[in-house]
């Protein structure tokens, strides 16, 4: 393994990535005053300063600066208010019971899905016919006329 070793330099910190995350971890250093960027550009400078491209160091300083960033976020951002209310008894079977009635649709789901699985399915096809006649216009006299030859008839 190469002995070459990133060394950080900050305004309040020189040394090895590690130790800093260290620091960080036990709280001998805040997250806040630490800027990330400046890191990143002294770290792709130690990259590159080199003759060859060492994956593994390139491969840890992901680790390292995901984990300082992973860190400043949570500071960065509010703290979800927990919530101190206990459930109640009644609420606790309510929940079961939805619990167990969403289980046991599933199911029934998961079974319908087994059963029409292996169904084929397709489009109706567009019919059209042709009217067999054009239709007759017929005032009330023309169709009084017209049911009265046919009563006759018959």
């Amino acid at each position: 393994m190469e002995e070459s070793i990133c060394n950080i330099k900050l305004d309040m910190f020189e040394g090895p990535f590690d130790l800093l995350l260290t620091l960080l971890e036990k709280n001998k250093l805040e997250i806040m005053d630490i800027p990330i960027s400046v890191i990143a550009d002294q770290y792709v400078d130690f990259l590159f300063s080199n003759d060859v491209f060492n994956m593994e160091a390139a491969s840890e300083f992901l680790v390292m600066a995901s984990t300082l960033i992973h860190m400043k976020s949570r500071k960065l951002l509010p703290q979800p208010a927990k919530e101190e209310e206990e459930i109640t008894e009644e609420e606790l079977k309510a929940r079961l019971i939805r619990y167990k009635r969403f289980k046991e649709a599933a199911g029934v789901l998961a079974d319908r899905m087994n059963y029409w699985s292996g169904a084929l399915y397709s489009c109706g096809e567009q019919l059209t016919f042709k009217p067999r006649e054009a239709l007759v216009e017929l005032n009330c006299s023309e169709l009084a006329e017209a049911y009265t030859k046919v009563y006759a008839r018959y």
